[in-house]
């Protein structure tokens, strides 16, 4: 009897088979498998099972072993892979599914790779490292992704608004943002499209943290947010140039364009404005859209607004001469940290920012950008009686006093 496939003269010879599993296959051409079996010939009329059906020499196959019991009903032919999967399955753990147990923390595991692999957490054994920056993980794949920090390229798009992201998984949790707030908290105006974050979010309000820092013992609501801050911890990215630290490659790029390189490559669709950092794009996007005012706080003094009341309260020492932080070394003071930082330079003698036309350094950005225009011909600062330009607000002031008067 003929059949087109191999697989259907097998589901036919169940039939031949007897309790020792022999029975006899006649291979015919590549669409006609023949079955000559001498077990149960009243299967097949003698014209099916003549000589004339034969294209091959019958082949008998081996006898099975002793004890072989085919409980599935399937041939020895069809059954190989399953019975060589049989043989690598080990003994399960009680009460899981998987074989595998790590005598540290008890983790399971169904491939004895895994575990491998896991096993290197408790080894402090971190194989992949980035050549870059250093940097060292356990797994390959997140050093995949970790490498991906390193280009400016992004190539992922979101198809409803014009960001752009590195990896799937960015554009994945990006495009929650455009799906229906349908989570809203009922103390505040928080809302989200993640049942988890809200679930996060509401223990804001409960003072409820179950996540704390090893470190620090600082608390957090969400896994998440303890990520996150344990980088403060543990990865440092260094400028190659002046050494400052930075929690992240993307923050430690963007200052490399600010403060050494002087690239703008974030560009506004609308206006063509460029910024070095990608937070200030979106600050001067809000600008050309019909959203609601951010809250600002206003100067009782001068009427001027500011985004954060710490920004007011700087600003306000500028009206009352206050300077309440001073300096070790010499006393001098200043109105904050940040002058006094600039100031410490002056002590220590370090100047990391250098001019890249002519290499010369100084101890702040400012007077680096200042320098950079004798260089490019730059003059922004145009004078309105005499159109006369300079590179500083300062020397148009003194030139407006002593050559208008005014």
């Amino acid at each position: 009897m003929a059949f087109v496939s191999k697989t259907r003269l097998t589901d036919h010879q169940k039939n031949h088979m007897s309790e020792n599993g022999n029975y006899l296959i006649v291979l015919g051409s590549k669409t006609n498998n023949i079955c000559a079996s001498p077990r149960k010939p009243e299967i097949h009329s003698s014209k099916e099972n003549t000589a004339n059906n034969v294209k091959k020499p019958l082949k008998q196959l081996q006898p099975k072993p002793p004890g072989f019991q085919v409980s599935d009903g399937l041939s020895s032919l069809t059954n190989k892979k399953k019975q060589r999967r049989k043989r690598n399955i080990y003994p399960k753990i009680p009460g899981t599914d998987f074989p595998y147990k790590c005598d540290d923390c008890g983790r399971v595991y169904k491939c004895a790779a895994y575990l491998t692999v896991h096993r290197r957490m408790h080894e402090g054994e971190k194989n992949f490292v980035c050549n870059i920056c250093n940097y060292k993980t356990y797994w390959k794949d997140r050093l995949v992704v970790h490498m991906t920090r390193h280009k400016d390229e992004r190539p992922i798009k979101c198809n409803l608004c014009d960001k752009s992201f590195k990896l799937k998984t960015a554009l994945t949790i990006h495009m929650n943002k455009h799906a229906e707030l349908k989570y809203q908290c009922d103390s505040c105006d928080f809302k989200t499209s993640w049942k988890e974050s809200l679930k996060s979010h509401l223990r804001t309000h409960s003072r409820d943290l179950p996540f704390a820092c090893e470190i620090c013992h600082k608390q957090f609501p969400a896994k998440a947010a303890l990520n996150q801050h344990m980088k403060k911890h543990t990865d440092k990215f260094n400028c190659e140039i002046c050494g400052k630290e930075f929690l992240s490659s993307n923050a430690r790029t963007e200052h490399k364009y600010a403060a050494h390189e002087f690239r703008k490559p974030y560009e506004c669709q609308v206006c063509k404005r460029t910024f070095s950092y990608r937070s200030s794009l979106r600050s001067h996007a809000k600008t050309h859209m019909d959203v609601p005012q951010v809250k600002t706080f206003l100067c009782d003094i001068c009427g001027k607004e500011l985004r954060s009341k710490k920004n007011l309260q700087l600003h306000k020492l500028t009206h009352t001469g206050e300077k309440p932080i001073m300096c070790d070394i010499c006393g001098k003071s200043f109105a904050n940290n940040i002058i006094l930082k600039v100031h410490l330079r002056t002590h220590t003698g370090e100047k990391p920012y250098q001019c890249d036309f002519c290499m010369k350094k100084f101890t702040a950005r400012p007077s680096l950008v200042v320098h950079r225009r004798y260089h490019t011909g730059e003059k922004p600062y145009v004078c309105h009686v005499c159109n006369k330009g300079f590179v500083s607000s300062t020397l148009l002031f003194r030139h407006q006093k002593s050559q208008h008067g005014c």
